[in-house]
Order: structure tokens, then C-alpha cells, then sequence
């Protein structure tokens, strides 16, 4: 009897134990089943010669194959970006399924997985007649992917749908995006605002004719020449040469279509010169050939036009492309309602380009003069030394020419093109001068305007306001 409950006992462990085995391995199995993948559509994407598909939410669409380039079904006309036709092939080609929902779709009911009437479909053919075609159903919630079946694959699966984001709804999307000039060496750019037309010319080392080599943007005004905020001048030079297409608005536009767009007359045109560097083969005299550098100068053109729902219209030169911008890229160019162009620093120079410094308030007059010389310390290496001299004395002139570099610095603009028709009516209160090394005099004149302020005649030729603390301040590192 006791061997007999004993057995019992046996048998019921080994029952336990081979139905956990088996349980635990059906878990493995399941759970590595669902990481297994399965590719949806292997095929040689370079191979593909036609492409059809379709969106519940939207018409077909369907491009083929012709030599090296690709025609738009229901346009031939469309210019079609090849490179973007090639991404979306091989992203098809790439796509992988899984896990399996159903082993087979044999008897299955399609509609339960939204397959009856597919979120996505899409189908590949290739030259020699073999043909692939994958469909996407419902989202399945718990996963964040959607039931695909191909007919590459017998069953039903879930699958990540990325791969068909890059299949348009939009054929303007398989529009071939015309580009801008790489970045290049700018000349010079006039922008067009209506009746007003501003010239900009650029100088890559810095303007030989301007006291600083900081500034390299110049707004052009007859035989004058002012200098460009840089930070502004970068954006501006950013939209010109790194240009981007928010949108496709319209193609193969006609002239008398332009009109919708705001750019028969455009609110805003730029016109960019910019030089052009190539090297070129030629023949020497004794018949040899050789690599020579050739430049010359080349143009473009950007006109932007009315308002868009995302943005605004723009196209490149005479194109036939309507794009949209942002609203903030075209901004840059509207030059009639900037006011930011003019620099934001009164002054804009480093220590060591200064060479003297004059300040004459009322009856006060202040020289700040330096001498330079040369010595050669333990090393031998020569070490250059400035002298500061304050009125012709050394005593304090070091830290008042550092207190005044800084307050000179720190003068604080209120107001930019400020209009003061009484300037040259009567004698500044405060003249600077400044004397950089090498480069021309600066000229800053100061009156006050009754308000605690001082209208400022700048050295780039327009009036400003500039707080009245600020030149209080570089009026005292002076009298100090």
C-alpha cells in the first residue's frame, strides 16, 4: 500500500513537471516567435519598374520606369525626384513583418484586421513581370503596429508601417526640388521691396575703407557704405545659401498663373552675385595639357510672394516651381520693414586695435595716447610693450584706458535712424575720437535730447539715441 502511494506520488511530480516543461517551452516558443521577422518584399529595388499604390484616404497613385528616369501616371509632365522615388523603393525592400498573427490567411476574415480595405497598398513590378504586393490594415493598439499581409508571406502579421510614410498622398511631393548655389563666395546681393531697392556688398577680409575688419556686410547707398549687424548678416546669408523648400505649392506654372501667388509682382526679390571657382584642362604651347583655376561670377534669384497656409510662396528665379517658405526666412528679406540692419554695438573694436583715444566734453579735454616698444625677455623671444599715457602722463593711464575701453563698449543704443533735423545746429556736447591701428578715424558726436538721453551722429553714418547713464559712464572713466 505505502509503495503504491508512493508511485501515486511519483507519477503526479513527473506529471507536474513534464506539463511545466512543456508550458515553459510554449512561453519560450511564443516568445521568441515574436521576435522572429519576416522581409515583406525582397526585391532589387534598382529592378523595380513600375510602382502602384493607394491610401483609404486618397487616390491612387503610379509611377513606371523610363530609362533612367521616372513618369508620373496622371502626369508625364511632373518632374519627378528619382532620388526620392529610389527611398521609397528601398524602404519597401527593407520592411520587415512580425510577429505572426495568423499562420495562414487561408479561411481567415480579412475585414477583422481592416485588410478588406487596406489603410495602405502597394505594389512593385519588375521588368521580367514578377510583382510584389503588401497591404497594410488597423492599428493594432496594443503594439503601436498595423496587420500586413504580402503576397511574398502566407500569413497574417504585424508590422512596423514606417516604410509607407514615404509613399506620398500628394504627387507634389514627388516633386524634384530645385536647390540653391552651395554655399559660395558672395559678392554682393540687392534686395527688391516694392518700390525700394537695397544693395548689399560683401567683403570677405573685412572693408579696407572701414575702421574694422569685423563687419563684412555693407548696405550700399549711393557712394556711402554702412555696415551690416553680423548676426543679422548671417541669417540673411543662411537664407540665401541654405535654402529650404517648406513645401511644393505648384508646378509647370504658367506666367499668367503667377498672379495667385502674389509673384508677378513679388513682395520681396533678391538677386545674389556670387563667384564661382572651377578647375579647368588646358593645352599648353607644347601641346601638354594641365589643371588651371578659372573664376567667374554668377547670379540667382529669389522671389517671394503672398502668403501660403504654411508659410509663403517663394520660386527660384524663372522657374516654374512654386514652393513655400517660412514666413521667417522670407522676413530676412523684407528690407523695408527691418530695423535691424544697423549694428547693435555703437563701437565694435578689440584692445589691442586702438591706438589712442580722445574725449572732449565742454571745456574738458581728455588725450588717451599709446606708445609702443620692444624688449626681448629671458627666452630671447621679443615681447612688445604699450605705454599709456593720459594727457601726457603715465600715472592711472593703463586702468583709465581699460575703464574707458569698457564703458566704450557698454554705450547703450535706445533707438536706431533716430531723425534730428537740429543735429547740425549747434556744437556736440561730448566728441569721441577714436584712432585705430592702421585703419581710418572714428567719429562719434553726442547732444542731449532734453530727455536724459543723447542723440548720437555713430561712426557708421547713422543717428542714434544712446542711453544717457552709458555716456555718463564713459565720461567718468575719463575724469576718474
Amino acid at each position: 500500500m505505502k509503495k503504491s502511494v508512493k508511485l501515486i506520488i511519483l507519477f503526479a511530480v513527473l506529471a507536474v513537471a513534464v506539463g511545466g516543461y512543456i508550458l515553459v517551452s510554449r512561453l519560450f516558443s511564443d516568445k521568441e516567435k515574436e521576435l522572429v521577422t519576416y522581409p515583406v518584399a525582397e526585391f532589387d529595388a534598382s529592378a523595380v519598374s513600375g510602382v502602384e499604390w493607394s491610401r483609404r484616404d486618397s487616390g491612387g497613385k503610379a509611377l513606371s520606369r523610363d530609362g533612367e528616369k521616372w513618369v508620373y501616371r496622371d502626369d508625364s509632365a511632373l518632374p519627378v525626384d528619382g532620388d526620392k522615388v529610389t527611398s521609397m523603393l528601398s524602404a519597401l525592400a527593407d520592411a520587415v513583418a512580425g510577429p505572426v498573427v495568423k499562420e495562414t490567411r487561408e479561411g481567415a476574415d480579412l475585414s477583422s484586421f481592416g485588410l478588406d480595405e487596406p489603410y495602405f497598398s502597394v505594389t512593385a513590378k519588375t521588368a521580367d513581370g514578377t510583382s510584389v504586393t503588401v497591404m497594410l490594415g488597423e492599428l493594432n493598439d496594443y503594439s503601436g503596429k498595423r496587420y500586413l499581409v504580402s503576397t511574398a508571406l502566407e500569413g497574417v502579421y504585424l508590422a512596423d508601417a514606417a516604410f509607407a510614410d514615404g509613399f506620398p498622398s500628394d504627387e507634389r511631393e514627388l516633386v524634384q526640388r530645385e536647390k540653391a548655389p552651395s554655399p559660395a563666395a558672395l559678392v554682393s546681393y540687392t534686395v527688391k521691396n516694392g518700390e525700394t531697392v537695397s544693395t548689399v556688398r560683401h567683403y570677405g577680409g573685412g572693408n579696407p575703407d572701414y575702421y574694422t575688419d569685423t563687419y563684412k556686410y555693407f548696405l550700399v547707398s549711393g557712394d556711402k557704405e554702412t555696415p551690416v549687424d553680423p548676426s543679422v548678416a548671417d541669417g540673411i546669408y543662411s537664407a540665401l545659401f541654405n535654402l529650404s523648400w517648406q513645401s511644393v505649392a505648384a508646378y509647370n506654372v504658367k506666367d499668367e498663373d503667377l498672379a495667385f501667388y502674389g509673384l508677378d509682382t513679388p513682395v520681396s526679390e533678391v538677386t545674389a552675385t556670387y563667384t564661382v571657382t572651377e578647375t579647368v584642362s588646358k593645352q599648353a604651347e607644347d601641346g601638354s595639357y594641365g589643371a588651371e583655376t578659372e573664376t567667374h561670377d554668377e547670379t540667382y534669384t529669389l522671389c517671394f510672394g503672398s502668403d501660403a497656409e504654411d508659410g509663403v510662396y517663394a520660386r527660384l528665379g524663372e522657374g516654374n516651381i512654386v514652393y513655400t517658405v517660412s514666413g521667417a526666412t522670407a522676413d530676412e528679406f523684407r528690407f523695408d520693414l527691418r530695423t535691424d540692419l544697423d549694428p547693435a554695438e555703437l563701437l565694435y573694436l578689440a584692445k589691442s586695435e586702438i591706438t589712442r583715444v580722445e574725449i572732449t566734453s565742454g571745456a574738458d579735454k581728455y588725450d588717451l595716447s599709446s606708445t609702443v616698444s620692444t624688449s626681448t625677455d629671458d627666452d630671447g623671444d621679443e615681447v612688445r610693450n604699450v605705454t599709456w599715457t593720459l594727457n601726457g602722463s603715465e600715472d592711472g593711464a593703463q586702468e583709465i584706458f581699460d575703464n574707458a575701453f569698457d564703458a566704450l563698449n557698454s554705450l547703450d543704443i535706445v533707438a536706431q535712424k533716430v531723425k534730428a533735423p537740429a543735429l547740425p545746429l549747434r556744437e556736440p556736447d561730448i566728441t569721441v575720437r577714436v584712432f585705430p591701428d592702421g585703419k581710418p578715424e572714428i567719429t562719434a558726436v553726442f547732444y542731449t535730447d532734453g530727455n536724459g538721453d543723447y542723440i548720437c551722429m555713430a561712426p557708421d553714418g547713422v543717428i542714434k539715441t544712446v542711453s544717457g547713464a552709458s555716456v555718463s559712464a564713459l565720461r567718468e572713466a575719463f575724469a576718474q
